[in-house]
């Protein structure tokens, strides 16, 4: 606009050189276009200081990005939503990036130094492995195998189903949604409000929480839907009710309660606990010495529970460790090695002082008992 009306002017100028017009209208004009040019330059000026705060990325209010998207617009850009987060993310050069914060990392205090230190850390990581920044907002979501969110028929010929149904569904019925509008070409404001409820149903089907911390979605009878995240977490969660909490063969647990007389390496195992652990091994023994001759004479043998079950017992344990393990389980010395020393009762001897690495103590805590059955198994 300013190159148009500068043009204007020459080509004013010109006419009057060449007197083609009188000078009271040469004068009218020049002041005219003159007028035009200092307007555009007083909001140039104004618009270079409205936007002169602002930075690429940085995060405004919702009032005043509506103030300059109102006054700036045709030089003013923003957007809110994962969509806008994903591009800004789009134009971060990790090479350039770790650079930039090396050369910060000179010049900042010893606070600053750790925030700095740990985002070269991270882009440094993402380098190596590479990977990109945006990728870690998701643009196609996941769906889990049916065989993980049955539908179970129950009597009546009903169908109860997993709340990851409800929660996908959700989802889907929003994204369908929002993509109709689109099509339909609705106003912005409805297409704001539609994509942040498809966020929240986002929001809700991964982690059980929405960016307003309201309560979850209901069913009818007000049953509260499990995420993915409340489904894998805690102690009734996948990984350690199903997946750790599986029951292991050679393997007991009860309480544990104090053995002063026992030595630092050795535990108070339960004779009728240690005869059900070293089965095999006694059953064995009774039929090298000849007691017995087949496997189901000898279980029928050890029912009766006779002197000489009990002595290859005391034979069998000779030599051998058994595994003890205090739940939770959070460092390498939760889980030892111990002789096993035969004992009267259903309580697992301990001594006092092995108890600070399992940080147990005689109050009804409970471990459990593994049986390494290999040779090399023992040896290790």
């Amino acid at each position: 606009m300013q190159k148009k009306i500068q043009r204007e002017l020459n080509e004013l100028k010109i006419k009057k050189e060449a007197k083609e017009i009188k000078e009271a209208d040469y004068k009218y004009q020049e002041a005219l276009l003159m007028s035009k040019l200092d307007e555009l330059t007083s909001e140039f000026e104004s618009l270079r200081n409205g936007l002169k705060s602002l930075k690429v990325g940085e995060v405004i209010g919702e009032l005043e990005y509506r103030v300059l998207d109102s006054k700036f617009a045709h030089v003013f850009k923003g957007g809110t939503g994962a969509e806008h987060l994903r591009k800004l993310l789009e134009r971060i050069d990790l090479l350039k990036f770790i650079q930039e914060q090396e050369q910060e990392l000179k010049t900042s205090t010893s606070v600053k130094q750790k925030k700095i230190l740990q985002k070269i850390k991270l882009a440094s990581n993402l380098l190596k492995s590479g990977q990109r920044p945006e990728w870690f907002v998701l643009e196609a979501l996941p769906i889990i195998p049916p065989d993980l969110r049955p539908m179970i028929q129950i009597d009546g010929g009903r169908f109860a189903s997993s709340d990851l149904n409800d929660l996908y569904r959700r989802v889907i019925n929003r994204n369908n949604r929002l993509k109709k509008l689109i099509e339909l070409g609705a106003p912005e404001v409805i297409l704001k409000n539609e994509k942040r409820m498809l966020q929240e149903s986002v929001d809700m089907l991964l982690t059980g929480e929405t960016r307003t911390n309201r309560s979850g979605f209901v069913t009818a009878n007000k049953k509260k839907l499990k995420s993915l995240t409340e489904i894998l977490k805690g102690k009734q969660g996948r990984f350690r009710q199903n997946l750790l909490g599986k029951r292991v063969d050679y393997s007991a647990r009860s309480v544990i309660v104090v053995g002063p007389s026992l030595k630092m390496d050795e535990c108070g195992l339960p004779k009728t606990m240690a005869l059900i652990l070293f089965k095999p091994f006694v059953i064995a023994k009774l039929i090298e010495d000849g007691y017995v001759y087949n496997i189901k004479h000898a279980e029928k043998y050890i029912e009766k529970g006779s002197k000489e079950v009990w002595d290859a017992l005391d034979e069998v344990i000779e030599g051998k460790y058994v595994l003890l393990n205090r739940a939770p389980t959070l460092h390498r010395l939760s889980i030892q090695a111990f002789k096993p020393v035969l004992i009267e009762g259903k309580a697992i001897q301990l001594h006092p002082l092995s108890c600070a690495a399992f940080n147990a103590d005689f109050d009804g805590d409970q471990m459990a008992v593994h049986l390494p059955i290999t040779e090399k198994a023992q040896a290790s």
